[in-house]
């Protein structure tokens, strides 16, 4: 009897701690949302460190 209880109480813990963890992953992800704005094609505003971010594109470059 106490043994199918210890693994009732170790399956509710694991349970518990697999939530709070996809919660705090979860609160990241929407944390992360909305924290760059695009200004321009290569410019971005960081919201957290009120920064502009410049973004620069790369051209392939052709080897003869």
């Amino acid at each position: 009897m106490t043994d199918n209880t210890n693994k009732q109480t170790t399956i509710l813990q694991v349970l518990k701690i697999f939530i709070c963890i996809c919660a705090l992953i979860l609160a990241y992800l929407f944390a992360l949302n909305g924290r760059y704005t695009k200004e321009d094609d290569e410019y971005y505003f960081d919201k957290w460190t009120k920064t502009i971010l410049v973004i620069e594109k790369y051209k392939a470059v052709e080897q003869k």
